[in-house]
């Protein structure tokens, strides 16, 4: 079974820090990350391009991607945004409708609150990256950035509470119900 889970991050711009997250999953023992940035693309479009390409490059079974959501304590500080990570997220909604992959969407909150640093370190999924505030993976020794970091936990969390993986893990088969 092949899991994508993505943390996305739809901000691009000429000094664009956009980053988006991506965690890659076979099997219990066989999990990479990667990451996208905005500023290797010549426009918005192009950079959304580069992060729907890893769907079908990944080949997933399902993806788990962390959902936008528009909480009520950050309506003013969002007001005039053009809410651009929200509209990433559609295009990965349709992405997937259209090849037909199911999709997961998680909340941030649920996720983060879940799944922090102290659990994935216990779990042996990540260790300090040398005498820094950064973390790397333990399979492979790669120096996460916040991002794919914030993608891991996304997969844990499916991987540990989500039926529809469960089903994935069981049956080796899922409806696409997005």
């Amino acid at each position: 079974m092949r899991l994508l889970a993505i943390d996305p991050s739809g901000e691009w711009d000429l000094n664009s820090q956009g980053v988006t997250g991506l965690c890659f999953y076979e099997t219990p023992e066989s999990f990479s990350t990667g990451r996208v940035y905005a500023d290797n693309a010549q426009s918005k479009m192009e950079y959304w391009e580069h992060v729907l390409r890893q769907i079908p490059k990944m080949h997933p079974d399902a993806v788990i991607c962390e959902d936008f959501i528009l909480y009520n304590s950050k309506q003013s500080a969002l007001g005039w945004d053009s809410l651009n990570t929200a509209r990433l997220v559609g295009c990965i909604e349709h992405t997937c409708y259209v090849q037909n992959i199911p999709l997961i969407l998680q909340r941030a909150v649920d996720v983060k609150e879940r799944w922090v640093n102290t659990i994935l370190e216990h779990k042996n999924l990540i260790m300090p990256y040398k005498n820094t505030k950064s973390w790397q993976l333990c399979s492979t020794n790669q120096v996460l950035t916040d991002h794919e970091l914030d993608a891991l936990r996304h997969l844990m969390h499916a991987l540990t509470f989500n039926k529809r993986i469960k089903e994935i893990l069981e049956n080796g088969n899922i409806q696409n119900k997005t």
